[in-house]
């Protein structure tokens, strides 16, 4: 019989950037422990994976008893099954007491139906499982971490419980994760599961790390190096950013401390009082960047109307259109003047006192780690 505040958490995604950071939090606790999915084609494999992602936290690599609180099952999200053999299968729904859904595809020109099978698929896998342990263990809540932009092209205030509004979407990755939701809603009759959306996720907030150079990264690299002039979109457009160790902090918080959240959806968002307009990024990177190296001025970047991109486009070398169309992606949320409500976020936290920083607080923090690094080039253990 298990204690009523033991924990055992099935962790997806534990190798990926949100997976990473949950790990630590969750092990924090000393009566958790965690059963951790990993793809890879043996045992030794995934634990030389894991071996390394804990190297790289201290927090994890401290832990005296970490080996004998994890436990690692090679599988897969998009197999039946989660991939792995019945009995396996079978011993792991009856031990979890808790699963969190962190595994996704995050590229987003990704082909669609390679999106939705690592998504949707995966989404109905994991939910499997659930439903399972609930047959057969004392399972208490899955957690979905899905992400605020299933809004897709929708303009104003995007409230947590708002879903399918007719939007459209601007790539594979907004489209599949809307499907998951979806998916989510017609099952959260059955098995007790809360959706977390983060939006734009940056480093830690405290120490700048990252294991991710991606998303705001990419523009804020070329604006460093001087390869860039032009972006699409409106410098008047907020940029909802929030650092991993707060959507992190939050989600375990929400999860494990917070009763009757089973059906709702929690954004784990800046909000708009705390997000940057994209001018503001800029300004304060430009800025950053010309005091870390005085010697190399950093240019200028203008915003550009989408005709006007595409214009600059086919006026420029063939080089610098390489660059401009690795932008384009970037063009909707730059052109969306959006807001993300969270309140069911600040209800549940209110006794904690979490609450998201402002980007002005901490950015120097993201882009100091960046040019440590050499933005990943260089490890640097995280802080």
């Amino acid at each position: 019989m298990k204690a009523s505040d033991e924990k055992i958490v099935f962790l997806t995604g534990a190798t990926g950037f949100v997976g990473r950071n949950l790990m630590a939090r969750i092990l924090n606790d000393k009566k958790s422990r965690l059963l951790v999915l990993i793809r890879a084609a043996d045992k030794e494999e995934a634990s030389q994976r894991l071996l390394s992602i804990w190297q790289e936290i201290p927090q994890l690599s401290g832990l005296p008893d970490l080996f004998r609180r994890v436990e690692i099952i090679c599988g897969d999200v998009s197999l039946p099954n989660l991939g792995i053999g019945k009995k396996l299968y079978d011993e792991t729904a009856s031990k979890i007491t808790h699963i969190l859904y962190c595994a996704a595809t995050v590229k987003f020109n990704l082909p669609l139906e390679c999106a939705k099978a690592a998504n949707v698929a995966g989404t109905e896998y994991v939910s499997a499982l659930a439903r399972r342990a609930m047959e057969t263990g004392s399972f208490r809540m899955m957690s979905y971490v899905g992400t605020a932009f299933v809004s897709g092209d929708r303009p104003g205030i995007i409230y947590e419980d708002e879903l399918d509004c007719g939007q459209r979407f601007e790539n594979s990755y907004e489209k599949t994760k809307f499907e998951s939701e979806m998916l989510i809603r017609k099952l959260s009759g059955e098995i007790p599961i809360a959706v977390f959306r983060p939006s734009i996720i940056v480093g830690d907030s405290r120490t700048g790390v990252t294991s991710s150079f991606n998303v705001l990264y990419m523009p804020l690299r070329l604006i460093q190096s001087g390869l860039i002039k032009y972006l699409p979109g409106y410098a008047s457009t907020r940029l909802d950013v929030v650092p991993v160790d707060y959507v992190c902090e939050a989600l375990t918080m929400v999860t494990f401390g917070c009763a009757n959240i089973a059906g709702k959806t929690f954004h784990l968002v800046a909000g708009e009082d705390n997000s940057p307009t994209a001018r503001e990024i800029v300004r304060l990177a430009r800025e950053y960047f010309d005091k870390a190296a005085p010697h190399r001025r950093v240019s200028e970047v203008t915003f550009l109307s989408t005709s006007q991109f595409q214009n600059a486009k086919r006026s420029c070398s063939t080089r610098d259109r390489a660059i401009l169309n690795a932008m384009d992606e970037y063009a909707p949320y730059l052109c969306v003047q959006r807001s993300f409500d969270d309140a069911n976020t600040r209800q549940a936290l209110t006794a904690s006192g979490l609450k998201p920083p402002a980007f002005k607080d901490y950015y120097r923090n993201l882009l100091r780690y960046c040019l440590e690094t050499d933005w990943g080039k260089r490890h640097r253990l995280a802080a």
